[in-house]
């Protein structure tokens, strides 16, 4: 998952969920829309800490074997570069508010080899700026979105996560 920073009390939920759901890593991105903003170093570890038992409490709960990795990216370009290096078999979606593209739906149907890895991509309130839609097409990224109605930013991991289990019987 590779969520926009939105407010701190929805970003714990938006963990403490995508844990239960089963998430292996979580990118934490400020984005040019985010509500969060980190001023120090000490800013960003302590909220890490907090994230990190967030995520181990929630994986406790739901009996997983694993915690996910939580990182705090501050530019979304560095780590889309970065994961692209990376992203053998796999898929990378971007949610967005545009109802004149594919679905998400669409998107998982159209994948019928088997994908090591998918990562999704969830804006902030406000969604994503020009600029930042511009960047998931200069990287070649799937925009999608979850149907007709427009989802509160920490709704639709949630909701993207269930489907997905649901898709490949995760």
């Amino acid at each position: 998952l590779i969520q926009s920073c939105i407010k701190l009390d929805k970003q714990d939920f938006i963990i403490q969920k995508s844990t239960e759901l089963g998430i292996n890593k979580i990118y934490n991105v400020i984005s040019d829309h985010s509500n969060a903003k980190f001023k120090t170093e000490s800013e960003i570890n302590k909220k890490l800490i907090r994230w990190q038992k967030i995520a181990l409490n929630a994986a406790r709960q739901s009996k997983r074997l694993t915690i996910p990795n939580i990182e705090i990216c501050l530019n979304l370009d560095q780590l889309l570069s970065k994961l692209l290096c990376n992203v053998n078999n796999s898929i990378i979606i971007a949610f967005i508010e545009d109802n004149n593209i594919i679905t998400f739906k669409e998107v998982l149907r159209a994948f019928k080899t088997p994908v090591e890895n998918i990562y999704i991509i969830v804006g902030p309130e406000g969604g994503w700026s020009k600029e930042e839609i511009m960047l998931f097409s200069k990287y070649n990224i799937i925009t999608t979105n979850l149907g007709r109605n427009i989802l509160r930013a920490e709704t639709v991991p949630i909701v993207a996560l269930g489907i997905l289990i649901y898709e490949f019987e995760l």
